[in-house]
C-alpha cells in the first residue's frame, strides 16, 4: 500500500468536495490530486526517488501538506524540519539525515550539505508545468516519515515510521471521531509534530474538510474561527483549554456546535476534565499517546466524568501493560512503567538526536509485522510513563501541580504548566515584559520556539 492511495481517491470519488480552506483558498480533492501528483512528478525530475529522505522545513499551510502527500506518493521519506527554529538546529537536523533536497521558505536560508529548493514563483510554476507523477510505489513497509519527539528534555528522539504504520496510527486516531458525516476539521497543530502531521493525514483520508489555521492564536480566535467557518472536530492542547475556560461561562458551552473536540499532549486535572463538558462542549475527548507509539488510549465524554483520574481505555491496535523494572507484568492496581506492543511502533534511528528506550534487549533488528516491538511509553513532559492497570484503565502517577507535594498514591499524570512547549517564538520571549506578546508577529517570524513556565496566559502555542 501507498498511505496516499486512501486520500488521493476522493479526487476520483469527490472531485468537487473541499478538502483545504486556508484564508480565501479553497482546495477541492480533485485539485488536491492533481497538485500532489504534479509536485511528486517535479520532485521525481528534480532526481528524487523512492526511499530518499526529502526535508520539509515549511510553513503550516496547503504547501505543506501538497509537500508531505507528494513525497509519501514518491515513495520517498519525509523529514519534518520546524521552520521557526533557530538557524543552527535547522542545520543540524540537515546534516543528521542523508537527505536528497529539503524543501525551504523562499527567505529561508539553512547550512545544509544539500540543495535547498524554495516554494516561490518558479517552483509552482514548474509544479503546473510537471508530468503526474504516475506507478506509486506500494510497499507499505517502506519508509514514510522521520517522527520525532517534542524534545522537551533535551534532544528530541527520532523514529522511523513506515506507510503501515502511519495508517495505523491514524486508524486509532479515528475510533474517536463520528463516523456520520464528513468533517469540518480546524487544524491548528505545527504539520512539524507528529500529532499535527497525523490528524491531517487521517482526516484526509476521511474526505474530510480541512480548515488551516495559524498555530499561534488566542482563545477568542479560535472561537471566532470555529464559528465563521462551522467547524465540527477540533484537536487541542492543555494550554488551549485553559485559555477556552478563561472566556467561557460557568454553566453555557462555549463550543456547544463542536461534534467532537479533541485534547491532546498532556491528560489534563480531573476537575479540568469534568469542566470541559460543562463549559467547552459535550463532545469533548481526551487522548494520550506518543510520537513513536501513535495513539495509546482516549477518555471518551462519559467516561471524563467516571473516570477523571484515568487518561482512558487503550485503543484497539494497541496493546498496553505494565510492568515492574524487570519487564515482569503486574497485576490490576499495581503501580508500574508502561510497556506497549503493536503493529504500529515505529523503529529508532540510533545516533541522531536520542534513541527512544526500548526493551527487552535491542529490537532494532526484529520483523515488527511479526514480532511486534516493545517500547517505553513517555509522556510530552519527557517523564517515563509509570502508571497502573484497573479493569481496562489506565492510571498514572501524578507529578502533582505547581507548588503541590507529590502525592503518593496512584492517580493522574499533572504535568503542570511546563507539560509542553507553548509555542511563544523567540520574538515574543524578547519581549515578556509586554502584557500581551504581539501574536501576529509571532506567527510569520522565524526563531526558537522556547519553553516558558507560566507563558499559558499570551493564549498561544505551538509544541506539543
Amino acid at each position: 500500500m501507498n498511505l496516499t492511495d486512501s486520500i488521493l481517491r476522493h479526487g476520483r470519488m469527490q472531485p468537487n468536495v473541499p478538502a483545504l480552506i486556508e484564508g480565501e483558498r479553497t482546495i477541492s480533492y480533485g485539485g488536491l490530486a492533481d497538485l500532489v501528483l504534479r509536485t511528486a512528478g517535479h520532485l521525481a525530475a528534480l532526481g528524487v526517488e523512492p526511499g530518499d529522505q526529502v526535508g520539509l522545513c515549511l510553513k503550516d499551510d496547503w504547501q505543506h501538506v501538497v509537500a508531505l502527500l507528494a513525497v509519501l506518493r514518491l515513495g520517498a521519506t519525509a523529514v519534518q524540519m520546524d521552520w521557526r527554529a533557530r538557524p543552527a538546529e535547522k542545520a543540524r537536523i540537515a546534516g543528521a539525515f542523508a537527505l536528497e533536497l529539503i524543501l525551504v521558505l523562499p527567505e529561508s536560508d539553512i547550512a545544509a550539505p544539500c540543495p535547498c529548493i524554495a516554494l516561490d514563483e518558479a517552483w509552482h510554476g514548474a509544479v503546473v508545468a510537471a508530468d503526474a507523477f504516475t506507478g506509486a510505489p506500494q510497499d507499505g513497509n517502506a519508509p514514510a516519515a522521520v517522527l520525532a519527539s517534542s524534545g522537551t528534555t533535551g534532544l528530541p528522539k527520532f523514529t522511523l515510521a513506515t506507510h503501515v504504520q502511519l495508517y495505523l496510527h491514524a486508524v486509532a486516531y479515528l475510533e474517536i471521531v463520528p463516523p456520520t458525516r464528513r468533517q469540518r476539521f480546524l487544524v491548528t497543530l505545527p504539520h512539524y509534530f507528529s500529532a499535527g502531521r497525523l490528524v491531517c493525514l487521517a482526516h484526509l483520508m476521511r474526505g474530510d474538510g480541512l480548515i488551516l489555521h495559524p498555530s499561534l492564536f488566542t482563545a477568542a480566535e479560535y472561537v471566532r474561527a470555529v464559528n465563521r467557518h462551522k467547524v465540527t472536530a477540533g484537536f487541542i492542547v492543555p494550554s488551549v483549554v485553559r485559555q477556552l475556560f478563561a472566556i467561557a461561562e460557568p454553566d453555557k458551552p462555549l463550543l456547544p456546535d463542536l461534534e467532537v473536540l479533541i485534547c491532546g499532549g498532556a491528560p489534563l486535572f480531573p476537575d479540568e476534565k469534568r469542566d470541559t463538558l460543562r463549559k467547552l462542549t459535550p463532545n469533548f475527548h481526551e487522548i494520550y499517546g506518543a510520537a513513536a507509539i501513535g495513539p495509546m488510549s482516549a477518555l471518551r465524554p462519559q467516561d471524563l466524568t467516571e473516570r477523571p483520574t484515568s487518561v482512558g481505555r487503550p485503543f484497539l491496535l494497541v496493546d498496553v501493560e505494565v510492568v515492574d523494572d524487570d519487564e515482569r507484568p503486574l497485576g490490576p492496581d499495581l503501580p508500574g512503567r508502561l510497556r506497549c506492543r503493536g503493529l504500529g511502533l515505529t523503529s529508532p534511528l540510533a545516533g541522531i538526536g536520542e534513541a527512544p528506550d526500548r526493551f527487552p534487549g535491542d529490537c532494532a533488528g526484529r520483523d515488527q509485522q511479526q514480532q511486534g516491538i516493545e517500547q517505553r511509553g513517555q509522556d510530552r513532559s519527557g517523564t517515563e510513563a509509570v502508571g497502573v492497570a484497573s479493569g481496562g484503565w489506565l492510571l498514572r502517577r501524578g507529578m502533582g501541580r505547581p507548588g503541590q507535594q507529590q502525592p503518593q498514591h496512584v492517580a493522574e499524570i499533572v504535568p503542570g504548566v511546563g507539560e509542553q512547549r507553548h509555542g511563544i517564538c523567540q520574538h515574543a520571549v524578547d519581549h515578556l515584559g509586554d502584557d500581551e506578546p504581539n501574536v501576529e508577529e509571532c506567527r510569520d517570524r522565524e526563531g526558537a520556539p522556547e519553553i516558558r513556565r507560566g507563558m499559558a496566559g499570551a493564549g498561544m502555542f505551538m509544541r506539543m
